[in-house]
């Protein structure tokens, strides 16, 4: 089950007037990862997802 979430219109907002990145951060364990995801999956034909406090994000960090 989907719960709609206000944020999803500003992610839609975002995407239609900015080309910048978009940094999301807040409270552990309120379902932003999850929210980014499925925005991306919907409105994206590909994704990359890097977590800065995991392996994918100090491998970025290396090539940066």
């Amino acid at each position: 089950m989907y719960l709609k979430r206000k944020i999803y219109q500003k992610l839609l907002s975002w995407k239609a007037e900015s080309n910048l990145t978009l940094e999301v951060t807040g409270a552990r364990q309120v379902g932003k990862t999850y929210i980014i995801r499925k925005f991306a999956e919907e409105n994206f034909d590909a994704a990359v997802y890097i977590n800065m406090l995991e392996a994918s994000g100090q491998e970025f960090l290396k090539c940066i």
